[in-house]
């Protein structure tokens, strides 16, 4: 594990960027883990990486998510469990589904080259959706609806929640 600092806040597709520098020249895929989401009830990463061997694709992880909360994410169009399409942050009537990216990538390596040239999205942020969306041909990506459930503590109700998921499963 090696932390990458992100000295400007310029959006999620930048501080992925960041970390690039330290990903081998010869590893094929990278997986990301966004800090403030906690999976409880499955172990995502290792079932995200089955599902790559299996598929030789990418894979994100996925939630369905209300049509009040599509708006806080990046929402996927999948087709036969491929995704076709990403929004970053649509408003409910403008979201391809209700299956939100859910903090857990695992990614062609090349997702450094796109997001090194990624203009500005959603927000005036470098969105790293919308650099995954740009390598879905060359590169494609799976969904993965994980049986576990997320758990966001980047906000102190959400990281309530989880302190209690954690005491009852002790």
């Amino acid at each position: 594990v090696v932390f990458a600092y992100q000295r400007e806040q310029r959006g999620l597709g930048h501080a992925v960027l960041q970390a690039g520098q330290f990903v081998p020249e010869d590893e094929n895929m990278v997986l990301i883990l966004l800090g403030d989401a906690i999976v409880a009830g499955c172990d995502a990463s290792s079932e995200m990486a089955a599902l790559s061997r299996k598929t030789g694709c990418g894979v994100i992880g996925l939630e369905r998510v209300p049509p009040e909360k599509v708006s806080r994410y990046g929402i996927v169009k999948c087709e036969g469990g491929r995704i076709v399409d990403l929004v970053e942050k649509p408003r409910a009537e403008d979201a391809p589904s209700d299956l939100a990216v859910a903090g857990r990538y695992l990614l062609a390596r090349e997702v450094f080259r796109y997001l090194a040239d990624q203009s500005a999205g959603v927000g005036g942020e470098i969105q790293l959706t919308d650099a995954i969306r740009r390598m879905l041909d060359a590169h494609p990506v799976v969904g993965y609806a994980y049986p576990g459930r997320r758990l966001d503590i980047g906000n102190p109700e959400g990281y309530f929640k989880a302190l209690e998921a954690y005491h009852e499963n002790r």
